[in-house]
């Protein structure tokens, strides 16, 4: 996008909070008026095609190395971005300067007893408090989840290795069930912790990736398969020591 009444070298937030306004009316107008809305709309549909052939282990090691580290992220995020109203919201803060963007460059980040110093080659910031609003990932080569780690210890969760690339991620089946030393136990991942097989999981989906559908029919079948019985037309099915019935089984 050529378009800017601001150079970025003058002013940097006015800069990004001009360019992300006039983003955003372009947005309005829909795919089928707006070139930019319609390149998003393509790299979206692109996006999903890719998605589909990483579930499907489609790539070689370095493909998917490359792919991890300096691509995932940068399409994801232009091609579904947050919610709009929270788009809004956002450049309505930065317009009225409660939200300063302020580094055009990634700077580096050093913590003391009171306070945390942002910097970078052409400014150095001080700040009391830090917010970070990512979404927590577990991985398992940094060791960032208790419970992924204890699992891994015990055998249930295993880490998805493709040729010589390992990427901290846990490897699970295309239904969610985990891949592992789990003894027939039906254990599902569902949303981000399937990110490593799957794509687009930062939300709980009810049309991608719904794995909790397959747990809850797997559990159903093997509950009625252990603990139903039927007598005529009482339904009996068994908890621990507990009997509910049911006078109206369908």
């Amino acid at each position: 996008m050529t378009y800017s009444k601001v150079q970025m070298e003058s002013n940097y937030h006015e800069f990004i909070v001009d360019l992300g306004i006039y983003s955003l009316k372009l947005s309005d107008q829909g795919e089928l008026k707006s070139p930019m809305a319609a390149a998003i709309a393509a790299l979206r549909e692109g996006f999903y095609k890719i998605a589909d052939l990483f579930a499907h282990n489609g790539f070689d090691e370095e493909s998917q190395e490359s792919f991890e580290k300096h691509w995932m992220a940068f399409i994801n995020h232009t091609a579904f971005g947050p919610p709009r109203d929270s788009i809004d919201k956002l450049f309505c803060l930065a317009k009225d300067g409660f939200v300063r963007f302020i580094f055009s460059e990634e700077p580096s980040i050093s913590i003391s007893d009171n306070s945390l110093k942002i910097k970078n080659s052409y400014i150095e910031k001080e700040f009391n408090y830090f917010i970070d609003a990512r979404i927590p990932k577990g991985n398992l080569k940094l060791k960032n989840n208790l419970l992924f780690e204890r699992m891994q210890k015990k055998g249930y969760v295993r880490e998805i290795v493709n040729g010589k690339y390992e990427n901290g991620k846990i490897a699970v089946q295309k239904d969610g069930r985990l891949i592992g030393n789990i003894n027939n136990a039906l254990i599902y991942l569902y949303g981000i912790p399937t990110d490593g097989t799957f794509l687009q999981n930062d939300s709980l989906s009810r049309k991608i990736n719904n794995f909790s559908d397959e747990w809850s029919v797997a559990t159903m079948d093997r509950i009625a398969e252990k603990y139903s019985c039927r007598n005529n037309k009482m339904e009996c099915i068994k908890f621990s020591n507990l009997n509910y019935i049911n006078l109206t089984s369908n």
